[in-house]
């Protein structure tokens, strides 16, 4: 445990300050409370930590973060018993405060590291980048003052959202900051100003009205005394699903964009650096797969096939394999036997891949793509970054639904907008001649030319000209287009 002083913030909050009183009287009442109504052996050991403070001169000492190590001995009582009893101090980002969370005193050495390590690059995702710390501060303690001296609770929950990139691993981080305040006693020196609801409802469901606020309730009239507890909890998992997530719900975003964001969140999720993801709806045009669209170049098998010339092979080889069985495949490393039972880890070989794991993605109970997990190192630990993955998997497979349905819908938009109204019987040909379109426009052409749609060997039916009718083509559409 650590008791040298750490600041909350770089810039010290001077101005926004009630008067305080760091002291452990609190904490003592609470031990009190606890005797009187715990009736298993822990009431024991509260007597006993009760009994050490009670000879302890700390109790009515106004005390200074700067004199933590003096009383190091109560300070470790307190955390024995406010920490589960199998928390790691190694482990465990836990720390006190100051009544108003501005100076840590006294942390586990798990949190003193992190704080030293990453303090200048945390940054709050949920407080505006023009909030100062000051106002973060002020709201603490407003929020306190309403719910301990009015009775109002605020919508909006003590605790912060921290980012850091890892330097070891260069991927995002997430860390939720949260302060207990539950041993600070607020102490009022004057009349308590009336203050009505309707007054105070702007400020308790969104905090915009801090200037309100402050013009009704002057903090001079209150002191803080006590401690705060601050914890910190890694939930860069829970994070990471709730990205993908909303990236889910913004329908407005660029599609690569919105792959590429996934993908990220993907690989914040399995927590190594050397672990790289591919998805690939699986598209079609009357029915047969493609893969010479913008959606499998997200698939890092089709583009190692791609570099050696062998897209179509590959595709088709994938294709025919999951359509007898789809089921998920790893390869820890990729050897010449496996090559032998699997040819298309040829091209993933030759491109320096040297781990793969091919996944099956459902939707409706029907298989609308892949997920690929590969790294260019071998990987050991498939089963431990798959129990992480499967919270992803309903996700990703809502993302290639939405994949396939905004290509279709593509398709469609260009049958409407050049050709006339259409008969089912002669919609195939038809969405061959979107997706060449479709296919030239995204080669960068500015105003590629639709294809004449013609059909052959068809005779004149009821009288009509052979040219007011459209003519089916005795020939099937072919597989690969």
């Amino acid at each position: 445990m650590h008791t040298e002083v750490l600041n909350i913030s770089k810039n010290e909050c001077t101005i926004c300050q009630v008067e305080t009183c760091l002291t452990f009287n609190p904490f003592v009442a609470h031990l009190k409370e606890r005797i009187a109504t715990e009736k298993t052996l822990k009431s024991e050991f509260y007597r006993y930590v009760l009994e050490r403070f009670e000879h302890d001169i700390c109790i009515d000492l106004d005390m200074r973060p700067t004199d933590a190590e003096k009383y190091r001995e109560m300070l470790e009582l307190i955390y024995s018993i406010l920490t589960p009893p199998i928390a790691n101090e190694k482990e465990f980002h836990w720390a006190l405060s100051t009544p108003v969370p501005d100076k840590i005193f006294f942390s586990t050495e798990a949190f003193y590291d992190f704080h030293s390590s990453h303090h200048s690059n945390l940054y709050a995702l949920n407080v505006s980048k023009n909030e100062m710390f000051s106002d973060r501060q002020k709201r603490f303690i407003y929020n306190l003052i309403l719910e301990r001296m009015y009775g109002f609770s605020s919508a909006i929950k003590n605790e912060l959202l921290f980012s850091y990139e890892d330097p070891e691993t260069g991927l995002s981080r997430y860390f939720n900051i949260q302060t207990d305040a539950r041993f600070v006693e607020i102490e009022l020196n004057g009349e308590l100003p009336e203050l009505s609801f309707d007054t105070i409802e702007p400020y308790l469901h969104s905090h915009t009205s801090l200037e309100l606020i402050e013009k009704v309730i002057p903090l001079n009239i209150f002191k803080f005394k006590g401690f705060s507890i601050i914890t910190l909890t890694d939930v860069t998992l829970t994070h990471a699903l709730e990205n993908i997530r909303t990236e889910l719900v913004n329908h407005s975003a660029n599609e690569e964009e919105q792959y590429a964001h996934i993908i990220s969140s993907l690989k914040s999720l399995a927590e190594s650096p050397g672990i790289e993801f591919g998805l690939m709806p699986f598209l079609t045009i009357n029915n047969e797969p493609i893969f010479d669209n913008d959606e499998c170049s997200r698939s890092i098998l089709l583009k190692a096939a791609k570099d050696f010339n062998l897209a179509e092979e590959t595709f088709d080889a994938i294709i025919d394999d999951y359509n007898q069985n789809p089921r998920p495949i790893f390869f820890n490393s990729i050897t010449d036997e496996k090559i032998g039972k699997f040819p298309f880890l040829q091209v993933l070989k030759q491109a320096g891949i040297k781990s793969y794991g091919i996944f099956p993605v459902y939707y409706n109970k029907k298989n609308v793509g892949i997920m690929e997990v590969f790294s260019y190192k071998e990987i050991v630990f498939y089963e431990k970054l798959l129990s992480k993955l499967q919270a992803t998997i309903p996700l990703i497979a809502q993302l290639l639904q939405n994949s396939i349905d905004q290509f279709e819908a593509r398709i469609s938009s260009v049958i409407k907008n050049k050709f006339t109204s259409l008969q089912p019987s002669v919609q195939w040909k038809f969405n061959e001649v979107a997706w060449n379109y479709l296919k030239e426009k995204r080669k960068k052409k500015k105003s590629p030319e639709i294809e004449t749609v013609s059909f052959s060997h068809v005779y004149p039916l009821f009288g009509l000209s052979i040219s007011a009718i459209p003519q089916l083509n005795a020939t099937a559409p072919c597989r690969r287009i």
